[in-house]
């Protein structure tokens, strides 16, 4: 029991510990907390093919950020040591939480063990209930989120997106949507192959319903991947076989899929929600290109990333010799501007930068695919968001959210191996 509260008290601490600003720089208590445990843990850190991989990663990306910086004659900069310390904290709470969970395991039969991850899933589900208490403005909770943990709008206005818009938890909507796509996913593989009796299982399908609705104030990306994720580990990481898991797709379809859709009408006439904001991402459900196309998000996208890979095209050199900026601005990089991650690295890190990313992705999406379909779906994922935005891998406090999953998904399969 020691170690399960331990566990409970480190994610509460990492995952809801607020932001300090000191002078305009953003500290994260949280962070330090991390690196004592993993230093008062040494001794019992195991070797997990996970941080074998991050480890490797670190230690390119570090090579990366030096010789980058030198032949572009800039020195090393603050985005290089946010991804460097992101990437350190996940690994050494991925080894602090992976030891914790070998020995909760060893203590518990399957449905004690079961019960545990799935009570830590509850607990990871509170930042949506931030999310609804924002909405309601329970408490004064919105002046109270910004003040606790310093949301950045960047360019956006944060009184635009105060009636609608709400980032919980996190520095921005796009690091809050991350977080509930690999929340639900990992959830959703959790309850369909993890022996659970059938209330538990219908409460957490519940309970994921919940937290994609409140994704209608939070961002598009996590209303269009989640679905996308669910239908993956339906056909291809239930346990079950194909054909029940071609009745829950179905069941989805019939009955979930017109419940979200008869709420999301309800509550776009009760001016409860921005409808039209919303159906610009759910458009693409419906099969109009139309209406992706038409969306303001799309086209800026799109805009963007065309200019910046036709000016890599008449710039070859630049996937050679980088820019090595950490500065990189709409206003003040016109026609280089992107929020894709891939571009970004492409920019700032050159053909240095996607070598080492590739490196990361390809060595766990294979590892996964054989071991774990959840996590696999999970990476694959990221992959995906990784397109749009900055480095999914490592955002704050999302490092914390992936360091359970992982841990806890690993040690179940170890369980799960040497009961066969």
């Amino acid at each position: 029991m020691k170690s399960q509260y331990a566990v409970f008290f480190i994610l509460a601490l990492t995952i809801f510990c607020p932001v300090i600003d000191l002078s305009g720089h953003f500290i994260n208590l949280a962070e330090f907390y991390v690196y004592f445990l993993f230093i008062m843990g040494l001794k019992k850190s195991l070797p997990v093919y996970s941080l074998k991989v991050l480890s490797v990663y670190f230690v390119a990306f570090f090579v990366v950020c030096v010789f980058t910086s030198i032949i572009a004659f800039k020195p090393i900069n603050n985005y290089d040591v946010f991804i460097l310390r992101n990437c350190a904290q996940l690994i050494c709470l991925l080894s602090v939480l992976y030891s914790r969970f070998i020995t909760i395991q060893k203590e518990c039969d399957n449905e004690s063990f079961h019960n545990f991850i799935l009570q830590v899933f509850y607990l990871l589900s509170l930042p949506a209930v931030v999310v609804l208490l924002q909405r309601f403005d329970i408490l004064h909770m919105r002046e109270l989120v910004l003040w606790l943990y310093k949301p950045q709008f960047f360019f956006l206005d944060k009184q635009v997106f105060s009636e609608f818009r709400y980032t919980s938890i996190f520095k921005d909507f796009f690091t809050a949507g991350v977080y509930f796509i690999a929340l639900t996913t990992g959830m959703f593989y959790f309850a369909l192959n993890a022996r659970l009796a059938k209330l538990q299982r219908m409460k957490v399908y519940i309970l994921i319903f919940i937290i994609y609705l409140c994704q209608l104030f939070v961002s598009r990306t996590s209303l269009l991947i989640i679905p996308l994720n669910v239908v993956l580990i339906l056909l291809f990481a239930s346990s079950q076989n194909f054909l029940s898991s071609l009745k829950r797709l179905f069941f989805l379809l019939i009955i979930v899929v017109p419940l979200f859709l008869a709420l999301l009408s309800v509550f776009t006439k009760a001016n409860f929600i921005k409808g039209d904001w919303a159906l610009e991402a759910l458009g693409l459900f419906s099969g109009n290109r139309n209406a992706l196309a038409s969306s303001s998000s799309y086209l800026v996208m799109q805009e963007w990333n065309e200019k910046f890979f036709g000016y890599v095209l008449e710039n070859p050199s630049i996937l050679f010799i980088p820019n090595h900026d950490y500065d990189l601005k709409e206003a003040s990089s016109t026609g280089l501007y992107t929020d894709s991650f891939y571009a970004q690295e492409i920019y700032r890190y050159g053909i240095y930068g996607v070598l080492s990313y590739l490196y990361l992705v390809i060595f766990l999406l294979k590892k996964y695919f054989k071991k774990n379909k959840g996590l696999f779906i999970i990476v694959f994922s990221f992959v995906l968001l990784n397109y749009k935005g900055g480095n999914v891998f490592f955002m704050p406090k999302n490092i914390y959210l992936y360091a359970f999953i992982f841990s806890a998904f690993l040690v179940w399969d170890n369980r799960q191996q040497e009961q066969k």
